[in-house]
């Protein structure tokens, strides 16, 4: 099987190295990496079950547990994994695989933009090994800690480095883990949907964006994200939603801030 999703990694990369910054230079140390492999430890067990969801469909898909697993590896993407082996396993053409997984990691776009800060100045070894890894949890917990000051200064897009790459660290070997469990389960579990455990990576988003509640200002721009995105999803096939509801939220959030410093 081809594993068609390595757009993201490029995505980062093409954003770190082409858009302009004027941020101070980000830290990296291993305290932070320790922080932040800390404080994540508790969505592993949501990890390793949407691993294992993916890992179960892969074999049942007649992939190998073998193959399963180097695909956790290169690919990294859950969302876009359980996609490609859907289709694959439909006979779908490479073009529409690689089309409907480029799609489903479009958002990868979004997540680096606020990420540019974060490695300013850092050493690329630094870099492109934590992009690789890049989550969207750990993604969330990094930009709370930012804006929480425990990275650096209170609202500051930069900070510690090391905090996304401990959180990383402890998703990608939760979601290995995971796949390697859920092929060996082999077709015991024939329908892993009917457990709800594709479920357990947006639950834990959802707990993070909670903590990241910073007052009823919030409030609006989460709103119309998430009316847009529902009624885009409504109206437009494929994964489109995730694109509009966050580009309108942020709109929504940037009017909302310049207001408040307009009056």
């Amino acid at each position: 099987m081809d594993h068609p999703v390595y757009g993201r990694v490029w995505i980062h990369l093409m954003i770190a190295d082409l858009t302009p910054t004027t941020a101070p230079h980000a830290r990296f140390t291993s305290s932070a990496v320790a922080r932040g492999f800390r404080q994540t430890l508790p969505l592993a067990p949501g990890a390793i079950a949407f691993g294992a969801a993916f890992g179960i469909l892969a074999r049942n898909s007649g992939i190998s547990d073998a193959g399963a697993l180097v695909m956790s590896l290169i690919v990294y993407s859950g969302t876009a994994q359980i996609v490609a082996t859907e289709l694959w396993s439909g006979g779908a053409s490479h073009w529409t695989i690689w089309g409907a997984t480029a799609l489903v990691s479009i958002r990868y776009v979004l997540l680096g933009l606020t990420m540019r800060d974060w490695f300013h100045g850092l050493r690329r070894t630094i870099v492109y090994p934590a992009l690789f890894l890049t989550a969207d949890q750990s993604w969330a917990l990094t930009h709370a800690e930012m804006n929480s000051g425990a990275s650096g200064d209170a609202g500051s897009r930069t900070g510690d480095a090391g905090f996304f790459l401990g959180s990383s660290l402890v998703l990608a070997v939760s979601w290995l883990a995971g796949t390697a469990l859920g092929g060996m389960a082999g077709g015991r579990i024939p329908d892993p949907s009917a457990w709800g455990l594709q479920f357990v990576a947006t639950a834990a988003f959802i707990a993070i964006l909670a903590g990241t509640y910073r007052g009823r200002g919030d409030i609006g721009p989460w709103l119309v994200a998430a009316g847009v995105a529902l009624v885009t999803e409504r109206i437009m096939p494929g994964q489109w939603f995730v694109i509009a509801g966050a580009l309108s939220g942020s709109i929504a959030g940037a009017i909302r801030s310049t207001t408040r410093h307009g009056s």
